[in-house]
């Protein structure tokens, strides 16, 4: 029989029980936590906070509108607010509208939901309200805006910061 360890014990007081194990290699899953990555951005639909939502607007040159969106860290909810023209939209308040918010008279956007799968909802009416939190800095406010489509009716409330 062959020895594969050999232990020396030098001491005559045993000060320890030592083990050895394989460290495991697989992490738990994240606690679902309401943390957001832009400061001014946090959204829930139907009362369940966004997961670390982050935001941003840019201008969309070819439709000539300028969009916000906000997004869950998980991918999905996601909330897209279409306003008129490529500039980055002034304070105030904004009619929900289901045509092209460059058409008509007055502050006009759009509103779209959308959930895992690609499902989206839309609020038929209701209001936007854009303020300036500072210079170059702008929030984007909704509260219960009853969303219906192929995604279901849902409840949508939050800021956006962009």
């Amino acid at each position: 029989m062959r020895t594969l360890f050999k232990i020396i014990i030098t001491s005559s007081v045993l000060t320890g029980i030592y083990s050895c194990a394989k460290k495991s290699t697989s992490t738990p899953p994240p606690t679902k936590q309401t943390i957001q990555t832009n400061a001014n951005t946090n959204f829930s639909v139907d009362g369940i906070p966004a997961n670390y939502p982050n935001s941003a607007g840019s201008p969309n040159n070819s439709a000539s509108t300028f969009i916000v969106n906000a997004i869950d860290n998980s991918g999905y909810p996601q909330i897209t607010v279409t306003f008129p023209h490529t500039t980055t939209p002034t304070s105030g308040t904004y009619s929900i509208v289901t045509t092209n918010p460059n058409t008509g008279i007055g502050l006009r956007c759009n509103f779209i939901l959308t959930l895992a799968g690609n499902y989206t909802a839309t609020p038929t009416s209701g209001t936007v309200s854009i303020s300036t939190v500072s210079t170059h800095s702008y929030e984007v406010v909704f509260n219960n805006l009853s969303c219906t489509g192929s995604a279901g009716t849902h409840v949508v409330s939050g800021t956006i910061g962009y």
